[in-house]
């Protein structure tokens, strides 16, 4: 039953990144808790939601 829980546990911390990566990265208040600036925030969009996609391909497999 613990395994059960830890594994759905990392489910929904995979599943929360990913839709944080793909939806609200361009939020201030998301990607400034990384330290990006807006600027540097716009430069990366394309690649963070691209992580924010394999992360979710990715738990899907597991």
């Amino acid at each position: 039953m613990l395994f059960l829980s830890l594994v759905i546990l990392v489910t929904l911390i995979h599943i929360a990144i990913a839709v944080i990566e793909i939806l609200f990265w361009r939020q201030p208040i998301v990607h400034s808790q990384l330290g990006y600036n807006i600027d540097e925030a716009r430069k990366v969009a394309p690649i963070v939601a691209n992580a924010g996609l394999y992360n979710r391909h990715y738990q899907k497999q597991s």
